[in-house]
């Protein structure tokens, strides 16, 4: 099996957030509404090449899911895993 690129892990570790969130009956639907779509948009920005990245933008939404997700363990644990893959946040 050939290993992942950082990219990719970033993507399925992400997907896996918006999962957690979707699927969560502890998360009220007032903070998933907020931060499904600041996920979406976080992996939209990861999604374009690293060189081409507006890293000031990507560390707001990654700052912002991490702020709105701070209660509820297993997002913390999937968006701080996303920051080891991402050198700058």
């Amino acid at each position: 099996m050939a290993a992942r690129s950082d990219a990719e892990m970033v993507a399925r570790l992400l997907d896996r957030a918006k999962l957690v969130i979707a699927v969560s009956d502890d998360i009220p639907v007032e903070v998933k509404l907020e931060l499904q779509p600041l996920i979406r948009e976080l992996a939209g920005a990861l999604s374009i090449p690293s060189e081409e990245q507006n890293r000031e933008r990507v560390a707001s939404y990654y700052q912002a899911a991490l702020v709105l997700g701070e209660e509820y363990p297993d997002v913390t644990a999937l968006l701080g895993a996303v920051g080891n893959f991402v050198d700058y946040l």
